[in-house]
């Protein structure tokens, strides 16, 4: 039976990437094949060589909006950090707070010189708040002056100006994130586009990325713990294009985790349902994916969420839930040795 440090593996410090690759497509990609086990060291502009005719390539348009936000607590002058989850109704948010020992019920917490000001409302497993704005078009322009780009905790810099671009997908649509879906960060404009000259298609969902995709698991027996709950939408034109390549035993290229999980969650005998939901589905070995034939996905922190997918996704039949995780560790540890770039801004894997 897996444990949690099952998941576990050790990765050098200097390997965790703080910049992106410039240009995107430079980063380096490592093509896990599941069936014959082999690994291929690649780069990203080489990706288009595995993906065919018909085949559809399924993208996360989520965007994310300048979730950080640095300012003092007017009773102590303390500094604090609010990290915005999600607004559960007007102008009211969930938030983590660092260091949240300082914040109080009804505390109230001032940001950009004064330019924003929070009145606490609880204290919980999260801090709530309420931002006084004068009206919605007044609170997305305050956040957007104020709040930084969320950049992960093991980025150790402060925000630079490109991360609002590089810290962004080139198809991000619809703002509602408070983490990139990393996987799709290599992506360009000119690679999509030659992924459509092979008439591939490219298809859009999204599913908002919150406090789930970073929260940590603490349990030994990881499959008591609950991942927080993310919404998402499934267009028609979206389920329609994937259940015709599922229907023409074409191949559907998933980028991401994030996507990953939305169309599992969106599955229905060997189909998708269009829709606009919640999901929390927690995926780790073993497990019958109905939709994904093929991941894109970064490479990532050790005990998580995302890690369990993938090595999920790693297995290949019945050959029992050790051998995906065991495959997937193979090749971390070939990619530490090769000094690949880890996590957000880092290189990505290609799992077929």
């Amino acid at each position: 039976m897996l444990k949690l440090n099952d998941f576990n593996y050790h990765l050098p410090k200097n390997l965790i990437a703080q910049f992106p690759a410039r240009p995107r497509l430079s980063s380096r990609l490592l093509v896990l094949n599941r069936k014959q086990k082999t690994l291929e060291h690649k780069h990203f502009y080489n990706l288009p060589d595995y993906i065919n005719f018909g085949d559809t390539v399924a993208l996360n348009d989520t965007k994310v909006f300048p979730a950080r936000l640095l300012g003092r607590i007017a009773k102590n002058n303390k500094r604090v950090e609010l990290l915005l989850l999600k607004e559960t109704e007007t102008s009211v948010f969930e938030c983590l707070a660092k260091p949240a020992k300082y914040i109080q019920e009804k505390d109230r917490i001032f940001f950009g010189n004064g330019k924003l000001e929070v009145k606490v409302l609880a204290k919980n497993k999260f801090i709530k708040v309420k931002i006084l704005c004068k009206n919605r078009d007044d609170l997305k322009k305050k956040i957007q002056e104020i709040g930084q780009v969320p950049l992960p905790p093991y980025i150790k810099r402060q925000p630079i100006g490109e991360d609002k671009e590089d810290y962004q997908t080139v198809y991000a649509r619809r703002e509602g994130a408070v983490a990139a879906p990393t996987a799709g960060l290599h992506f360009t404009h000119q690679l999509l586009k030659k992924l459509k000259s092979k008439n591939v298609n490219i298809t859009y969902l999204t599913l908002h990325t919150g406090y789930g995709t970073f929260a940590p698991v603490r349990n030994d027996d990881f499959k008591k713990h609950e991942i927080h709950e993310e919404s998402f939408v499934i267009s028609r034109e979206c389920s329609g294009v994937i259940n015709r390549t599922k229907k023409n035993k074409k191949r559907v290229f998933v980028v991401g985790t994030t996507t990953c999980r939305a169309l599992e969650s969106a599955a229905f005998r060997g189909e998708i349902r269009n829709i606009n939901g919640r999901t929390n589905l927690f995926i780790y070995p073993p497990y019958n994916f109905e939709i994904v034939d093929a991941l894109i996905t970064n490479f990532h922190l050790p005990k998580t969420t995302l890690l369990m997918l993938t090595s999920a996704f790693c297995q290949e039949g019945a050959s029992g839930p050790r051998s995906g995780l065991d495959f997937l560790m193979r090749a971390y540890k070939e990619a530490i040795e090769r000094k690949y770039r880890f996590y957000s801004y880092g290189d990505a894997m290609l799992i077929i």
